[in-house]
């Protein structure tokens, strides 16, 4: 681990050496931002990822990608062994969840709910939540990555206000690539390096305030638990804590060689310590069950009775009463001094 996280600061300062210059400060003080950007993957997206599979030509996707039909509805057949979803689900608003996601509640209590609407929806307009289920920060075929959701914002948006908050949670996706062996150990570099480069290129164009989410310990969510008891011999479960802790690591060390910038101010959501705090004490959140997922794909009535007892939708995914504790943890990080 200590190579990799040299290899990590070396990404980020390199990233970071022609970023640096004399732009006059200006930031908003938290809590008093005009809109939000969000970049992110399917905790965030608020609809990007239906709009996608709906017309995907129209985003450069064709045949050869196989995607899924644009929404999950019962008994969700798009959802796999895992109970890992493909799609969005129709209940809910066409989100990863059943009902509104954390940077909507977030959005919705700073009166700026216009901003985080699907972007992909209303390209161009007041809309500009980018974030779509699937994305990885590192390249990856036949999804809406990193890269292209700031491609499309800067096509959208030329330059940015200083008192914009860009809400970056990326690196989930990529990290379980690695966990499965379909990427690297030694890319995990990269995919921090990835969200630096993205940083350092929305503060040329004027951005200031950032909300990076760190990765929760997702080797306690459903999906990582089926795979452990299938093949124990792997310790998937212990991997994922490993990698979730090797990038969270990273984002602290990019959180404060970035925060030297004239005027920059980068805080972190720590959904890690809240996915442990809530495993630890579920009553405290008036949650009664942790363990197995909300949906039943091909067993009637294929949803729970009580949702709002559940801290998982899916394999993959929390109920929406978490992302609500989500936006107001959240909002505390912001409001803090």
């Amino acid at each position: 681990m200590s190579i990799i996280k040299n290899k990590i600061l070396r990404v980020i300062s390199v990233t970071l050496l022609w970023a640096v210059m004399a732009i006059p400060a200006a930031w908003a003080a938290p809590g008093e931002y005009d809109g939000i950007v969000v970049f992110g993957a399917s905790f965030s997206d608020s609809g990007n990822g239906f709009v996608l599979l709906s017309k995907p030509e129209q985003f450069g996707f064709d045949d050869s990608c196989e995607l899924a039909a644009s929404a999950n509805v019962p008994p969700f057949e798009n959802v796999d062994e895992f109970f890992v979803p493909a799609s969005a689900y129709a209940m809910g608003g066409h989100h990863f969840t059943n009902g509104a996601t954390w940077v909507e509640a977030l959005a919705k209590g700073t009166g700026l709910s216009g901003s985080v609407k699907p972007a992909l929806r209303n390209t161009g307009g007041n809309a500009r939540n980018y974030a779509v289920g699937g994305a990885r920060a590192l390249e990856f075929p036949c999804r809406f990555n990193l890269s292209d959701q700031l491609l499309t914002y800067l096509s959208d948006f030329s330059e940015s206000s200083p008192n914009t908050l860009f809400i970056i949670d990326m690196g989930g996706n990529d990290l379980r690539d690695i966990m499965v062996g379909t990427v690297a150990p030694e890319q995990l570099p990269l995919i921090l390096g990835n969200i630096a480069s993205t940083i350092s290129t929305l503060y040329q164009h004027g951005a200031r305030n950032f909300l990076l989410v760190n990765v929760a310990d997702f080797g306690q969510v459903p999906s990582v638990q089926i795979l452990d008891q299938i093949l124990p011999q792997y310790h998937f479960p212990a991997i994922a804590k490993q990698l979730a802790n090797g990038f969270n690591q990273g984002l602290l060390q990019l959180q404060a060689n970035l925060n030297n910038f004239p005027g920059m101010d980068i805080r972190i959501f720590d959904l890690y310590s809240l996915l442990e705090s809530i495993l630890n004490d579920p009553a405290a959140y008036a949650l009664t069950e942790t363990a197995v997922p909300c949906i039943t794909p091909d067993i009637p009535p294929f949803v729970c009775k009580k949702a709002n007892d559940y801290l998982f939708w899916d394999g993959l995914h929390v109920t929406k009463v978490v992302h609500k504790v989500m936006a107001e943890q959240a909002t505390e990080v912001l409001m803090a001094p």
